[in-house]
């Protein structure tokens, strides 16, 4: 008995559905929270793939429709723009309800549609899976757009690797989704364009049906997905490090918020010149800018080679030469401009000066004067 191809492509939606699964679980067990949506996406790809082979079987159970069955990938998009963003930033609560919120709705209505008016008549089922169709079309755009948009956000990552894989990652899954749902969407308003003729009707939906939908979107469904199996591996620590360099893995979270954090601390001590303060602190430098004392500290480390106080020094020295070289502060003298600079006292301002500029700042005033 030979298999066709659609048996074969059922075959191959079982095996990634297994693989999939696996790199859900190993996201739950070994990644971070940062790969929690990650994870949650893989398993309802998973589960989509699941429906796509066991629907003829369990299509009139409820329980399998609630677990199993149901548009689950109207939660997709708010997942993808979840994990690029976590990439950068930490997500709240609130912010987390207002996305899945259309998705719930959506996806409640759908399975009480199924459940209570499964027999409604043809014109109403019509009307509702088209309307279903372009809420999904749309969803998707605008996710995309979302999406892309936090994808530039970290597009300035020190590791270009790490910047790539996940556009790679966004470009490579929501395509062939997208085309998916346009060629549905064409589909059900040309079929509700035709004249009331059953037999062409039914020669538009057999065409799609065993052309497009068997030839272009499955295999395209497939490809997309096995890039996500591999990038949902490399994304577990372990095997992380086998594909990024060691230098970027000191902690995730600093390596996942540095573009972020760069524009943060630029306007922080460019602009807002927060280093002025003398009593700034690392502990009250995190909580300014709404990070983890250790995501700052990492950062610092990895990114700009030193530690937080040897930042916050190099800028008050900077303040000082700037304060000294203007001729509107000449009525102040060496301790009142360092004090005008950030620094608390006499001696650290002396000591931190001699080892940054390798003369102290009476030696320094003479050289500017002269």
């Amino acid at each position: 008995m030979q298999l066709d191809f659609l048996q074969i492509l059922s075959g191959v939606f079982l095996l990634l559905s297994i693989l999939l699964l696996s790199s859900s679980i190993l996201q739950f067990v070994y990644g971070n929270k940062k790969n929690l949506a990650l994870a949650f996406l893989c398993l309802i790809i998973a589960i989509g793939f699941l429906k796509n082979i066991l629907w003829q079987y369990f299509y009139n159970n409820a329980l399998f429709l609630i677990f199993i069955g149901g548009i689950k990938e109207v939660f997709i998009g708010p997942l993808l723009f979840f994990h690029v963003k976590m990439k950068r930033t930490k997500l709240y609560n609130k912010e987390v309800f207002l996305h899945f919120a259309l998705p719930i709705i959506i996806y409640s209505a759908y399975i009480i549609k199924v459940l209570f008016f499964y027999n409604s008549s043809s014109l109403f089922n019509t009307q509702f899976y088209f309307f279903l169709t372009i809420l999904l079309f749309f969803h998707y755009i605008l996710y995309f757009i979302l999406s892309y948009k936090e994808y530039l956000k970290i597009s300035t990552l020190v590791i270009s690797k790490v910047s790539k894989t996940v556009f790679l990652f966004l470009i490579i899954y929501i395509l062939p989704n997208f085309l998916l749902i346009l060629s549905t969407l064409l589909l059900m308003i040309s079929y509700n364009l035709l004249p009331n003729n059953v037999f062409m009707k039914d020669i538009i939906i057999g065409v799609w049906v065993k052309n497009f939908g068997a030839f272009i979107t499955r295999p395209l469904a497939v490809i997309s997905n096995l890039f996500i199996i591999g990038y949902a591996f490399i994304e577990i620590p372990f095997f992380k490090s086998l594909f990024y360099p060691k230098n970027i893995l000191h902690n995730q979270g600093a390596i996942n918020s540095i573009s972020e954090l760069k524009s943060k601390i630029d306007l922080y001590f460019n602009e807002l010149k927060k280093f002025k303060n003398k009593t700034l602190t690392i502990d009250k430098c995190s909580e300014d800018l709404e990070i983890t004392k250790k995501e700052l500290i990492d950062y610092f480390k990895v990114s700009e080679k030193v530690t937080f106080n040897e930042f916050v020094n190099t800028y008050r020295v900077n303040e000082f030469k700037s304060l000294l070289s203007n001729s509107d502060n000449n009525i102040y003298d060496i301790n009142s401009l360092s004090e005008m600079a950030g620094f608390k006292s006499r001696s650290t301002f002396y000591r931190v000066f001699k080892d940054i500029e390798g003369i102290t700042p009476t030696q320094y005033k003479s050289l500017l004067q002269n």
